[in-house]
């Protein structure tokens, strides 16, 4: 509980020292860039062109300390924002995965065998071709055509047995 109050603590102070470095370092830092142009264009030497100079490494000190300090928020929300993209990925690939694999293993996806007689059937097929047992089953409660071997729909939810 002290450890949490204590990195609670640096977190503030951390946020406290980023706005207090980050903001007059762009400002001295837009000051200076003014002043350097508006020389530039005069053909004078810029006046206030040392801003500048100071500017920059507040703005570094400044963002420094409150990339530390909003870490964990960021981060949060970063992963809210990439594991639902990422899990969208997988499912578009999932299938060429399971390919790829099948390949390896030596299956092929283009037949599959009946439970009943043993008949090889197109994997296209509901029913066997010789002894016309169905070669899909499905989710008795949304009645969509799941795998054999699974043991939840993967449509609904559904435990099946």
């Amino acid at each position: 509980h002290n450890m949490n109050n204590k990195h609670l603590k640096n977190k503030k102070t951390l946020k406290i020292i980023g706005f207090v470095t980050l903001i007059p370092g762009i400002i001295l830092s837009m000051v200076g860039f003014i002043s350097f142009v508006i020389g530039f264009m005069n053909m004078t030497m810029p006046p206030l062109f040392f801003l500048m100079i100071v500017g920059f490494p507040l703005i570094g000190i400044g963002s420094s300390c409150l990339s530390f300090a909003y870490r964990k928020e960021v981060n949060t929300y970063l992963k809210n924002e990439s594991i639902p993209v990422a899990k969208e990925a997988y499912q578009d690939i999932k299938p060429e995965f399971k390919d790829i694999v099948d390949t390896i293993k030596g299956n092929d996806k283009d037949v599959i065998t009946c439970p009943r007689c043993g008949a090889q059937n197109d994997s296209n097929n509901k029913f066997c071709n010789q002894c016309g047992n169905s070669l899909t089953i499905s989710c008795p409660l949304c009645h969509a055509i799941i795998e054999k071997d699974s043991k939840y729909c993967s449509h609904c939810g559904t435990k099946l047995h």
